[in-house]
């Protein structure tokens, strides 16, 4: 309950203003109200009055970032290990630390992932930049991401993390020609220092299967529009405000006649079989894409789609990295790297946000994604999609 935390931690302030976890808690309450530009003020004075208070300085990184002071933020976001809503695994890799600067005598960066698969994949936009710098590269991933970096960062090496057990990592990564390491979390922090220099790096980097989108596209084209969807996230700590009910999102989008195609991660059956007994809507589940294990599949199905509307989730940022058309629809208070004021979003051009007028008010960013979908249809006339050469979409975008 953030305005009740608000208040709370106001009637702190007003008892004891040197209290720095009342200021921090402020904070903290005015982000998951919306207002990150109000929040800098308090967790500033946090810091004023505690300045290793590394909560403090995680939020503030997070306002910062939210209202697009980038190069202050990313240097306060290098504290956020270990902490709530913050980075996390943090690994002890030999190599020394990254600064930025292309490694002495030709040795190689280690880059390896951190946080989930989207962050992976948002992080990982920077990384062809290094290679165009003649930085070479090792990047760790999940074993998930593998086959698809691999396929599209030419000339960056890339390592499948391996996770099960004791087992341990590959040696590669221990390797004498790799001599620095960096998080892939703090790749930004020297690249992408302020909205210039996103504006000037966005590719669509990530190359899926063609063929296998091909196929898949043939498979589900019936001549409507084939839009997926994406409903849910599984996020531990902000999954329940980015989530909504896939009756009310199907139940939407069904309105204007598209052909509904699942892009939820995990085991949906269960809700899509309700929905249909429920109003008779359908949503396709392939079955031969499992979107949780496969993520090459995923994201040729993704491709293989006309548009595809989702919530904050990896989906997001597989279609993004392609440069899928793609609608993300946003909670009010919004993850940091949706920066307000930026639409299409920084990180992914081919990303449009539709955010909550309000808090928890899907509806009214339903309501906005029926008419622009109208309007869509009707501009694109999708429906006339050339099936004979399915990688070029309605926008003329070749994949």
């Amino acid at each position: 309950d953030p305005d009740a935390a608000a208040a709370d931690a106001r009637a702190a302030i007003a008892h004891d203003a040197g209290l720095a976890e009342a200021h921090n808690t402020l904070g903290a309450a005015l982000v998951a109200l919306g207002r990150p530009e109000d929040a800098v003020a308090a967790l500033r004075a946090a810091l004023d009055r505690e300045p290793d208070h590394r909560m403090a300085r995680l939020n503030l990184a997070l306002a910062l970032l939210a209202t697009g002071v980038f190069a202050e933020g990313w240097d306060a976001y290098e504290h956020g290990w270990g902490l709530p809503g913050g980075r996390s695994p943090e690994r002890g890799f030999p190599q020394s630390p990254w600064q930025g600067a292309a490694p002495a005598d030709g040795g190689k960066l280690l880059v390896w992932g951190e946080q989930g698969l989207g962050d992976e994949v948002m992080y990982a936009t920077v990384v062809p930049q290094l290679a165009a710098e003649g930085i070479a590269c090792v990047l760790e991933c999940d074993a998930r991401l593998a086959a698809l970096f691999a396929r599209s960062l030419d000339g960056v090496e890339v390592v499948a993390r391996r996770n099960a057990g004791d087992e341990p990592q590959d040696t590669r990564l221990f390797a004498p020609d790799i001599v620095a390491q960096t998080p892939s979390g703090s790749l930004p922090r020297h690249r992408r220092r302020d909205a210039a220099s996103f504006a000037a790096n966005r590719p669509a980097f990530l190359r899926p299967d063609t063929a296998r989108a091909g196929a898949l596209r043939a498979r589900h084209h019936d001549g409507r529009p084939l839009v997926g969807i994406s409903w849910h996230s599984k996020n531990p700590g902000a999954g329940r405000v980015k989530s909504m009910t896939l009756d009310l999102m199907a139940g939407t989008l069904a309105r204007q006649g598209v052909k509904l195609v699942n892009l939820q991660y995990g085991d949906v059956a269960a809700e899509v079989a309700a929905l249909r007994a429920a109003r008779g809507i359908t949503v396709h589940v392939d079955p031969e894409v499992d979107t949780w294990s496969d993520i090459d599949g995923l994201t040729a199905l993704i491709e293989a789609m006309d548009l595809v509307v989702s919530v904050g989730n990896v989906t997001v940022h597989l279609a993004g990295a392609i440069g899928k058309p793609l609608w993300a629809l946003l909670p009010h208070a919004a993850d940091w790297r949706w920066t307000r004021g930026h639409d299409p979003a920084l990180w992914y051009p081919s990303v449009r946000l539709f955010r909550q007028p309000a808090p928890g008010d899907w509806e009214g960013v339903l309501d906005d994604v029926d008419r622009a979908l109208a309007a869509h249809i009707a501009e694109h006339d999708v429906a006339k999609h050339d099936v004979a050469n399915p990688h070029v979409d309605c926008h003329g975008r070749r994949g």
